[in-house]
């Protein structure tokens, strides 16, 4: 998936001697290799220390006197497998020390890349098992209308298969309604017990409101899917939040339509470090026979599991459970509905670590078809953010990918890459060079040879190395450039010192401007325009150029204007602070195209 995790932990000195402080270092110094490094011990009679580890937590099979020195290369270790180490001291009488505080390591089995450790190798598309022929999933049966409205007024959806009000999760909604006269909107909330729960409001014009599970008392203790019904276009964008003082959060925007066939790109489940699920909403009158073609790595072969969602509920599949090989594997998927039932689609994945349950944590929307075009407007690179590209091509033949990196200054840098048949691909941008290295940057992905693939962001931060990271953010791409564009979620202030950006790529030759215009819960709102250089990309953030939006939830519209407007990508992405940590939690999601 992405780079091996890395543990630091504060060690609390034992009886006798005790190791002061030890660091794991968060690179590799050569395939099957892990380097070590301690603080020294100060007692007068110090001889040497011991490095002891094994692949199991607290059990030391292995042992290495490395003397006085206070670094080590572990060498001869198994690629793909996790190594857990602790250190002793001893001194002149033989007396030893008790174990440090336990670090670990996932070995990824590539070459070092500095300043990060490896990049592992992501899952293959191999062959998908025969399932049986799907009916055309625009005609379902008739038994199952893909879109059931409370009632024929009705005309726009949306759909979210995650949703949580449980133990220290919440999840909230922003509704947005860019239009001139009122939105009639009904959210349906629909349990994995398979009971319904509806909320209606009326939306005022050009008005954005906010709705929280915590206000909904029949979703404690759920997890949740959520229809959205309203009888004109309303932008619904979904955060989760988590953790005492909601420390993690994620960010996405609602899915229009369900589709019997969804691609999950990224994935890995490891038991105590990764935890990964795959939510499943069935929004039909009529149960969903869902097959979910597992691939993984090293040439293995697919696995296939089956599984039911009930009519009008929501199916939650953790992968660690699901046993071996899946409980410690990287993977993508293939979600089906083989009974012609369409369905809805995400992935959720979570990073423990740090002693903190669920450090860190995305979530995606799965897409059900590969593209020759994805557009990203976020992006980030440097000392703070890391930034990924996964590519997959689920192909038969070379897919040949063109990326144009779009600089805020108006400059372009094009780097080339070739998809293996069935196989995925990580990009680690912060290493392509060409000022690449430290910069805000959109990105423009094309297939030059006409054979689709499929793309995805990810971010993690803070840097410099994998070790210091507490957060994540993950987007599936535009596949269509827009003029107008909207977004739900922003929020500038309050206690967390929450923080909205707005992020604009101008993928037009020529240089455009946009009209950005935030639209307030009370109905008010307030524009400004910016400059686009041609081909660029262009940081808005709120707090600074909105001073207005202190302490005040909002949503946005952002507008090409100008006598040829110029084609836009847009996304945003929120942080906030938590726990005394600076943007302790944070999510990013693609805005939304308006006609």
């Amino acid at each position: 998936m992405y780079i091996p995790y890395v543990d630091r932990h504060s060690l609390v000195r034992s009886s006798g001697l005790a190791v002061l402080g030890l660091v794991l270092i968060a690179r590799t110094a050569a395939a099957g290799s892990i380097s070590l490094a301690w603080d020294a011990n100060t007692e007068d009679d110090l001889v040497g220390y011991r490095v002891v580890y094994g692949t199991s937590p607290g059990s030391y099979t292995e042992r290495i006197d490395v003397g006085d020195r206070t670094t080590v290369t572990v060498s001869d270790l198994t690629e793909g497998r996790i190594y857990y180490f602790a250190v002793k001291a001893y001194n002149s009488a033989g007396l030893a020390s008790g174990p440090s505080n336990e670090v670990w390591a996932w070995l990824s089995g590539l070459p070092d890349l500095p300043p990060l450790p490896p990049l592992p190798p992501l899952p293959p598309f191999p062959s998908i098992p025969p399932l049986p022929t799907l009916p055309d999933p625009t005609a379902p049966p008739a038994s199952t209308p893909t879109s059931p409205p409370p009632s024929s007024s009705t005309t726009h959806l949306g759909y979210f298969a995650e949703g949580i009000q449980a133990d220290l999760f919440e999840t909230r909604f922003a509704l947005l309604n860019p239009n001139d006269e009122a939105a009639a909107v009904a959210m349906v909330f629909e349990d994995e017990g398979g009971e319904q729960h509806t909320r209606a409001m009326t939306l005022g014009p050009h008005t954005r409101a906010t709705v929280t599970s915590r206000d909904i008392p029949e979703l404690a203790g759920r997890g949740f899917s959520t229809r959205v019904e309203a009888n004109a276009e309303v932008i619904v964008d979904r955060t989760v939040a988590w953790g005492a003082g909601r420390y993690g959060a994620h960010l996405e925007t609602s899915l229009p339509t369900p589709s019997t066939r969804w691609y999950l790109t990224e994935g890995i489940a490891w038991n105590g470090l990764f935890d990964l699920f795959y939510l499943v909403q069935n929004p039909h009158a009529s149960p969903a026979e869902i097959a979910v073609t597992y691939l993984l790595t090293d040439g293995q072969e697919p696995e296939v599991r089956r599984y039911t969602a009930p009519p009008h509920s929501r199916l939650t599949i953790w992968v660690n459970g699901e046993g071996d090989p899946l409980s410690h594997a990287e993977l993508s998927a293939v979600i089906e509905s083989i009974n012609g039932v369409p369905v809805i689609a995400e992935r959720a994945l979570y990073l423990s670590g740090q002693g903190q349950a669920f450090l860190s944590g995305s979530a995606s929307a799965g897409v059900t078809a590969a593209a020759t075009r994805w557009f990203f407007g976020e992006g980030a690179t440097g000392s703070y953010f890391d930034m990924f590209l996964s590519l997959a091509n689920p192909n038969d033949s070379v897919a040949e990918v063109r990326a144009t990196y779009l600089l805020p200054t108006g400059r372009t840098v094009h780097r080339t890459y070739a998809l293996q048949p069935r196989s995925r691909k990580t990009v680690y941008v912060d290493q392509e060079g060409g000022g690449l290295e430290q910069t805000s940057v959109s990105t423009i992905l094309e297939s030059t040879n006409g054979v689709s693939f499929l793309a995805e962001r990810s971010m993690w931060w803070p840097g410099p190395t994998a070790a210091n990271w507490y957060e994540s953010h993950s987007t599936v791409g535009a596949t269509e450039t827009s003029t107008r564009w909207a977004v739900a979620e922003g929020e500038v202030g309050g206690a967390a010192n929450t923080q909205t950006y707005l992020l604009v790529a101008n993928t037009s030759p020529t240089k455009g401007k946009a009209r950005v215009t935030l639209l307030f819960e009370d109905g008010s709102r307030i524009s400004r325009t910016y400059d686009l250089p041609a081909q660029s990309r262009t940081d808005i953030p709120v707090a600074r150029d909105f001073p207005d939006s202190e302490g005040r939830r909002f949503g946005a519209l952002v507008e090409s204007v100008g006598a040829e407007p110029a084609q836009l990508v847009v996304e945003h992405a929120l942080y906030w602070n938590a726990n005394g940590r600076f943007l302790a939690a944070g999510g990013a999601a693609l805005g939304s195209p308006l006609p």
